[in-house]
């Protein structure tokens, strides 16, 4: 593992190296010194998930966990390497992953349990398992619900009291962010998952439909998942996991 290294250094390594040094630092829980290689190796391990159609609760085997797993570890090296995989390279690279998990027990559980915990209670399988909660339900996303015509009249109700309270303060020469005695203004925190679908939007990531499916339905799992263990049937404990939250205040 590459250690204590600034980073220019990190950066001038082969690409193999970083995304290499951004497994190690996972499965060891240390900080690998590139955070540029650890959002692409998050990244892709996520949608290699979802490109397989495998969620953990499935129980899949060592089998298809390397061929998920070794997805992620090649495109995440052609990514920060900015070209396409030759034959022989992408030979030395199977080569290398196969070499590398063999000599580390309870590799993916391990992995999987770190990236978790890294990731303030984000599964490795949780694009893959919003995408199978919406094809179980026809399309749908079952977390929406369409307001009906009372919920609109109330919130129409509150928007015309609020315009009609942000006249009144006006004409009073408050505000609510003003500096009048006794008035505080109260900021709520962002969880991790707001902050991370606001960044993926902005990004055009996802389409517009999926976008808000899968923002609603990132709310609502909120921190319910299910945190898989390192037992050799890749089960899952069933305890609440209480998630921090050091991000950004609005």
């Amino acid at each position: 593992m590459v250690k204590m290294m600034r980073k220019d250094q990190v950066k001038n390594l082969p690409p193999e190296s970083r995304i290499k040094n951004s497994y190690e630092s996972l499965y060891y829980r240390t900080n690998s010194g590139d955070p540029e290689s650890d959002a692409i190796v998050k990244e892709e391990i996520q949608c290699s998930f979802r490109s397989h159609g495998i969620i953990l609760a499935d129980n899949p085997d060592d089998a298809v966990l390397r061929d998920i797993m070794l997805d992620a570890y090649k495109k995440s090296t052609k990514e920060i390497g900015g070209e396409s995989l030759s034959p022989d390279w992408e030979k030395d690279l199977i080569r290398d992953f196969d070499a590398f998990t063999a000599s580390r027990p309870s590799f993916y559980t391990s992995m999987f349990d770190s990236y978790e915990s890294r990731y303030e209670g984000e599964p490795v399988d949780i694009s893959a398992d919003y995408d199978r909660m919406v094809q179980e339900n026809d399309g749908v996303d079952p977390h929406f619900k369409e307001p009906t015509e009372v919920d609109l009249d109330a919130m129409q109700r509150d928007r015309l009291k609020q315009y009609s309270r942000d006249g009144e303060m006006k004409a009073a020469g408050l505000s609510y962010t003003g500096h009048a005695p006794e008035v505080k203004t109260h900021t709520r925190r962002r969880s991790y998952q707001q902050i991370r679908q606001e960044e993926m939007a902005a990004q055009g990531i996802k389409g517009n439909r999926y976008d808000k499916q899968y923002d609603r339905y990132a709310r609502g799992r909120g921190d319910t998942h299910q945190k898989m263990t390192a037992g050799d049937d890749y089960g899952f404990d069933e305890h609440d996991h209480e998630i921090e939250n050091d991000g950004p205040e609005l």
